[in-house]
């Protein structure tokens, strides 16, 4: 029914990061791609659906950082977020998060296992998604699942408590309350970011996430 026709799939990303990065980006319209085995999806750019997930992240950055929840105005100070416009085909986005692309999936990944069970970098590795991404994607002309291939889509769930505190009395053993679902789009192929610009106000979804934090943390 569609064969000849183009479908365009127009997506809305952003990405978190210092003031200095984001300047930097936004005034050469140029990401550095993220490198390294380790990394959820592989090499690439990484965005969120969510602009409220960005500044989540910051926040955890900021956190991690000096030990403390910011104040909007320092988060301000140290922390910005980038919105982008993002173009390509339909047939151009991977979403690990069918049946058919996890399925796919865990037959690669049982080949590429197999190939490096003696390779002592990938045993050593926490999670091996980042190493088998960067491997199909490295002989991409021969795995069909991500051939033509320029963005990486999945779905994870977000700890907003760690999972060892909710084991203890403190908090109620919850599916719902503790975690929220973040989309990651990884990049890989910068010819579909058609326009990165600044997100100026952000306050509302920080009231939102200190909200969450107070009642969360609260005895």
């Amino acid at each position: 029914m569609y064969e000849g026709i183009r479908l365009i799939c127009k997506l809305v990303g952003y990405h978190g990061t210092t003031k200095e990065n984001a300047e930097s980006i936004y005034n050469n319209q140029k990401f550095n791609i993220s490198v390294g085995n380790e990394l959820f999806l592989g090499n690439g750019i990484y965005l969120y659906d969510s602009c409220i997930n960005a500044l989540y992240y910051n926040i955890g950055k900021y956190i991690k950082m000096y030990n403390k929840l910011p104040k909007f105005i320092e988060l301000n100070n140290s922390y910005s977020i980038l919105k982008l416009d993002v173009e390509c085909e339909d047939n151009q986005i991977l979403d690990l998060n069918t049946y058919e692309s996890k399925y796919s999936y865990i037959y690669a990944m049982k080949k590429i296992d197999e190939i490096f069970k003696d390779n002592e970098e990938y045993n050593d590795l926490k999670f091996k998604d980042g190493y088998i991404l960067n491997f199909l994607i490295k002989y991409r002309d021969r795995h069909n699942m991500l051939k033509g291939c320029k963005i990486i889509k999945n779905i994870y769930n977000k700890d907003i408590v760690n999972k060892n505190e909710i084991k203890t009395k403190k908090y109620i053993q919850s599916r719902i309350a503790y975690e929220v679902k973040q989309t990651y789009y990884c990049i890989i192929n910068d010819n579909c970011i058609k326009r990165i610009n600044f997100i100026n106000n952000n306050k509302k979804n920080y009231d939102d996430i200190e909200k969450l934090y107070d009642i969360i943390r609260r005895d």
